[in-house]
């Protein structure tokens, strides 16, 4: 599967979509709307998924690093609102996103993920998540 994402690199050049492989233990997570940590260049930056492919034109693409929404938080609606926005004000499309995202989800904060439970029927999802790492480093919720 193929992230198509738009990086937060507020320049003329990058005001584009480009290709990501997405992992299997992110497939679930990655979905247009979600926040992503992506490599480029020499550094990772912070990325929307703006759509989904089966395939990619190029011959080889990186990894996306991970997945820091566990639903989007950029409905369909908004995405589109986003690209409107960016062509009628000839603003950057990352910007146009990033002010839609409620504050709560700008700050800069460590998060780590701790299941309190021994055994569950976890949904897929979940079980991918926490496959074998306790507590899971990079998000802080507490799961009953």
């Amino acid at each position: 599967m193929i992230a198509r994402v738009i990086v937060d690199v507020p320049a003329a050049q990058t005001d584009r979509m480009f290709d990501y492989e997405v992992p299997p233990k992110w497939q679930a997570f990655a979905k247009p709307g979600v926040r992503v940590i992506v490599p480029f260049g020499p550094r990772r930056v912070q990325g929307f998924v703006i759509a989904l492919a089966d395939q990619t034109e190029l011959s080889k693409v990186k990894p996306i690093s991970e997945v820091l929404d566990p639903v989007p938080v950029l409905s369909e609606e908004l995405l589109e609102l986003g690209r409107w926005l960016s062509q009628t004000t000839i603003c950057y499309q990352v910007r146009a996103f990033q002010a839609m995202l409620p504050a709560a989800l700008k700050t800069k904060v460590n998060k780590v993920l701790v299941l309190e439970v021994e055994s569950v029927d976890l949904p897929l999802p979940l079980q991918t998540l926490f496959s074998g790492k306790w507590p899971l480093a990079g998000k802080k919720h507490v799961i009953n």
